[in-house]
């Protein structure tokens, strides 16, 4: 790759009054690298709670850059990324019901990780989404929170235009990818 580039990334809203309580999309850039973070915390708080919460994971996602030991490399970046977001670091809560995709992206390839996700689609320009795993891929599996060690990142054959992810919520049965406008469903809007 000669720049890097990576796809836009949204979480879905979840099922209710508040289909965004909680939700963050963050985006920073390195040197020649990109880092897209979106996800959900503090979900069945209320909504001063969640928004402060939310707020937090945006503040400690844009540190990472500068915490990075090569701002340039995504897997330097995923790796900061979760170091900052460990219990003690640099968020003021214990993020236990913290749930996230992180696309990190350099002029090598671009590389996925996360936490407490049920669902994960990819859309190329012009087409449908796409499962981007088998429902029973790790990716799918972990709880929701902070994991304790540090979690892989999966490499990805091809750079789609889109990634959607549904995060697990602590309440709610996961719903699946909606029939309507996936940026909507979201909450992107224009």
């Amino acid at each position: 790759m000669s720049d890097a580039h990576a796809p836009l990334t949204y979480a879905l809203g979840d099922p209710g009054a508040l289909p965004f309580l909680g939700h963050f999309r963050v985006e920073v850039r390195g040197p020649g690298s990109v880092l897209r973070v979106a996800g959900r915390v503090a979900a069945d708080a209320d909504v001063v709670e969640a928004h402060q919460a939310a707020a937090e994971v945006e503040r400690a996602v844009r540190s990472v850059v500068g915490a990075s030991t090569d701002a340039g490399s995504r897997h330097a970046l995923l790796r900061a990324l979760w170091q900052t977001l460990q219990p003690g670091k640099v968020l003021e809560r214990d993020a236990v019901d913290l749930g996230l995709v992180a696309i990190a992206a350099d002029r090598e390839g671009v590389s996925l990780s996360g936490v407490g996700l049920t669902g994960a689609w990819y859309a190329l320009a012009g087409r449908a989404p796409r499962p981007l795993v088998p429902p029973d891929h790790p990716l799918l599996a972990s709880a929701l929170g902070v994991p304790a060690s540090l979690p892989g990142a999966m490499t990805l054959p091809m750079v789609p235009n889109l990634l959607v992810v549904e995060v697990r919520h602590p309440s709610c049965s996961p719903v699946g990818l909606p029939s309507g406008d996936l940026r909507a469903a979201c909450g992107v809007r224009g």
